[in-house]
């Protein structure tokens, strides 16, 4: 019910801010995607920054400049914006495949009013669009951002999985990996053996004294 109140209200404060003049964009055409793309660039490198934001790496947005219009030929982009007064203020680009939406990378503008939250209210327009499609999942991918916690049902653990080349530096590395793991389980072992031993109490001392005990 929390999670609900929190969407709910970040909703209905947007509207009442937007003056329902808010308008939702969906990129359908090539065209489309020109403008999304740069929109979606400038509110993501205006949140994080030149120095931190994604897109300020050329190799990043190249591969993206190659990689979206191929998910747009698949009906695999979903790349939607909110603009309130003709002024874009939050853009998001999801992958869709499988009958699941994957949320990769969002924008928003900065200088909004405390308490108003497009991000929030935009994420709320394409979950409405996965449940409206009859898609299984809109995944948040990982991360331990607060609204994804605000917004998600569930939550499952990454799995990461490296593969390598036999090498001698492949070797090295994974040598030094099993010594640290080893490392620490010796740590935690000599720990756990230096922690004073607790006194024990009889259960009716210890219900009179009030530790939480129960008594006889």
């Amino acid at each position: 019910s929390s999670c609900r109140y929190y969407i709910r209200q970040s909703v209905r404060r947007f509207e009442r801010w937007a003056n329902e003049e808010v308008q939702l964009h969906v990129v359908r055409s090539a065209a489309e995607l020109e403008e999304g793309k740069r929109i979606l660039t400038a509110l993501h490198q205006g949140r994080w920054g030149e120095e931190t934001g994604k897109f300020g790496s050329p190799r990043f947005a190249a591969f993206h400049a190659a990689v979206m219009p191929a998910l747009l030929h698949e009906g695999a982009l979903e790349l939607l914006w909110l603009s309130v007064r003709d002024e874009p203020v939050a853009a998001v680009y999801n992958i869709v495949w499988n009958g699941k939406v994957y949320f990769y990378q969002s924008g928003r503008k900065v200088d909004v009013p405390s308490g108003i939250r497009p991000g929030i209210v935009l994420h709320a327009h394409a979950i409405r669009r996965a449940i409206e499609a009859g898609r299984r999942e809109y995944d948040f991918l990982g991360g331990g951002e607060h609204y994804k916690g605000q917004m998600a049902l569930a939550s499952r653990p990454l799995v990461q999985l490296r593969v390598a080349r036999p090498s001698f530096l492949e070797r090295t590395r994974t040598l030094a990996e099993r010594g640290i793991q080893l490392a620490r389980v010796i740590r935690n072992t000599l720990r756990r053996q230096q922690r004073p031993v607790p006194s024990r109490r009889s259960p009716i001392a210890s219900a009179e004294q009030g530790d939480g005990g129960e008594s006889a």
